[in-house]
């Protein structure tokens, strides 16, 4: 079974049945009451809810994207959608809802039980909790195959342990699996195929049906998923049976849902194949951050190289220029001591003597000395 119904898909008729199986439970609940309906996906089960007599309905999911398309496929009156996280829906009061139903969420959250302290918190003393969970063991027998949109595999068990640990005693049990049999209806109907899977909203009948007794039983472990239902107010509310049925080819009878399954498994056998290419990924992925993060490490490095560059360079121009000043400083000093002791000097062979040290003096200096 595939994981969220694209309403503007192909049609399918074994995922229109399955999918609308789990609100059917909630219809006779429903009727006049507010209604939460936890991870409505586009929207087609919250939408029919309100139909059924619902007074209200908020739907909330946590993909922004499907929730858009909820509010633009399915409109009512007093028929809300919020994105959210069904972990965290502090924006709805406490006590404000009589009916909460949750299909097909538990297996996705990463924390089951702050998801299960939301749906207490906010659903009313005496009012009704509906929830489900896909039998994943089934579906896939292994631990090497899983389905990769699951946080984990909940056994029966496992499944009303964790519940019961925070929303109390259930009150009643259901299970789920598929039916053949035979349909009557009327030939109009029987030759209307269905084009995309908006037509499993638009083609809904009610019909009367019987159950017989099965070849195979249906129990805790091969049903498709389980459903729970708590009564907060003691009202004897219960899961009852219930059907959703399509009309097939005798000759192919149960062939599409076999199909189905064996699909996904095949789909699903990859996944470890997929898992190992998604972790090559991730670790290229990391090497690519850490080749970034060294680039713009040696990027900075660059930048302080040229700063202490650029640093060191001054202080080259600033020396060459102390260097040149000292030098003009030592020339006056020369030149200072050159006239004194020439003024001081009187022998004539002194004279010469200082004068050809004088005539090898450079010009600016000679040119100082006259004007001293």
């Amino acid at each position: 079974m595939i994981e969220r119904i694209d309403m503007q898909s192909k049609y399918s008729a074994i995922e229109a049945s399955i999918h609308l199986a789990r609100y059917l439970l909630a219809k006779e609940f429903v009727v006049g009451k507010r209604v939460l309906d936890m991870a409505c996906g586009e929207g087609y089960g919250s939408y029919l809810m309100k139909q059924w007599g619902a007074e209200s309905v908020v739907g909330i999911d946590i993909d922004a994207e499907t929730i858009e398309k909820a509010k633009e496929l399915f409109q009512a009156e007093n028929l809300e959608y919020y994105t959210s996280n069904a972990e965290n829906v502090d924006f709805l009061d406490e006590k404000s809802f009589d009916i909460v139903v949750s299909f097909e969420t538990l297996e996705h959250v990463d924390e089951p039980e702050k998801y299960l302290h939301e749906i207490k918190r906010v659903v009313k003393d005496d009012g009704v909790v509906i929830i489900s969970c896909p039998n994943d063991h089934y579906y896939y027998p292994t631990e090497a195959i899983t389905n990769p949109y699951h946080k984990r595999k909940y056994t029966f068990d496992e499944f009303v342990d964790l519940t019961q640990g925070i929303l109390g005693d259930v009150s009643s049990q259901s299970i789920s699996g598929a039916v053949v049999g035979f349909m009557n209806c009327e030939i109009q109907t029987a030759n209307k195929i269905a084009e995309n899977q908006m037509d499993m909203i638009q083609s809904i009948q009610s019909i009367q049906s019987i159950q017989v007794s099965p070849n195979v039983a249906l129990d805790i472990k091969n049903a498709c998923y389980w459903v729970l239902l708590w009564d907060f107010g003691n009202a004897g509310k219960k899961l009852y049976d219930s059907t959703v049925s399509y009309v097939t080819d005798l000759k192919t009878a149960g062939q599409p849902l076999l199909d189905s399954v064996s699909l996904e498994k095949k789909l699903w056998e990859s996944f470890e194949e997929q898992a190992a290419l998604g972790k090559i990924i991730k670790q290229e992925q990391a090497v690519s951050v850490a080749l970034a993060n060294e680039l713009d490490l040696l990027q900075q490095n660059a930048k302080d190289m040229e700063v202490k560059y650029t640093a060191l360079n001054n202080e080259l121009e600033f020396l060459k220029q102390s260097k040149n000043g000292k030098h003009k400083k030592q020339k006056k000093k020369l030149s200072t001591i050159l006239r004194n002791k020439y003024s001081s000097l009187r022998s004539e062979k002194l004279k010469r003597f200082i004068y050809r040290f004088y005539s090898k003096l450079p010009y600016k200096i000679k040119a100082m000395i006259r004007k001293r």
